[in-house]
């Protein structure tokens, strides 16, 4: 069944105009997820996000580089995202592994865990991802919110400190 999603913009905050995208479904068995924006003035290089509905409940926002060379994905959904107790090992070009251990970084006093989930290659940027995390909504609801990013390390970060959570 083809999901209709109606997606609108709000501005919040006084401060460098942060804003939320909150999105609602046509499907009556899933309730509105919100998902949280950057900040304006942190997007560099990229723009508007696309919105879509990835599933029935889960709901992305990807922001992409007009180059499409890098992208910065929020998902979100009402029920927890499964996540590793590590990280998995880095795939290497050569075929080889690298063990990982959890990287940190605090959103809005919150910690995230993020890890390396794939490389650089010759053609593409190394691609970031959080485990899963909660939020409440303005209406008090349970959210959980997932990140991925492909882009530099130094530039996921910006993106991720700069949510409005």
């Amino acid at each position: 069944m083809k999901m209709t999603t109606l997606c609108q913009s709000l501005l919040l905050s006084s401060l460098a105009a942060v804003a939320f995208t909150s999105c609602t479904s046509s499907d009556q068995n899933s309730r509105s997820a919100v998902v949280p924006s950057l900040a304006l003035t942190r997007l560099g290089t990229l723009g508007q996000p696309e919105v879509q509905k990835a599933s029935r409940n889960t709901t992305r926002a990807l922001y992409l580089s007009p180059d499409g060379k890098e992208n910065f994905i929020i998902e979100s959904r009402p029920s927890s995202f499964g996540f590793p107790v590590f990280p998995p090992d880095v795939k290497n070009l050569d075929g080889s592994t690298t063990p990982q251990v959890w990287k940190k970084a605090t959103v809005q006093g919150q910690v995230l865990k993020y890890y390396l989930k794939s490389s650089a290659t010759p053609q593409s940027h190394p691609v970031y991802e959080t485990a899963g995390f909660q939020r409440r909504t303005a209406s008090d609801e349970e959210n959980y919110y997932r990140v991925k990013g492909r882009s530099t390390e130094a530039r996921f970060l910006t993106r991720l400190q700069s949510l409005s959570l």
